[in-house]
């Protein structure tokens, strides 16, 4: 078998080298960058969601949803209390 002519210079595997060193840098700063930009994102989000809903509880309309939605009861009422102390009162 012949030999090749084009023998593998040191500078060619050096500059290669060279070269994927580069482009790992560049991949993890890029990496690097995106995360702490989600990170950002995702606190910053966070934080307006908490903000609308604090504003939403502090409106009327806050207030109105939280009339409207079901609760359950948490024992016996102001009337039936009195009822219970005065059972022939008007009304028990």
């Amino acid at each position: 078998m012949a030999q090749s002519t084009h023998a593998s210079s040191p500078v060619a595997s050096c500059s290669e080298s060279r070269s994927m060193r580069t482009l790992r840098v560049i991949a993890y700063v890029t990496t690097s960058i995106a995360s702490i930009t989600f990170l950002i994102v995702v606190i910053w989000a966070t934080v307006k969601i908490n903000q609308v809903q604090a504003a939403i509880e502090e409106s009327p309309f806050g207030q109105l949803s939280s009339l409207l939605a079901p609760t359950a009861p948490t024992g016996p009422s102001q009337l039936e209390q009195f009822c219970f102390m005065y059972p022939n009162a008007t009304g028990c």
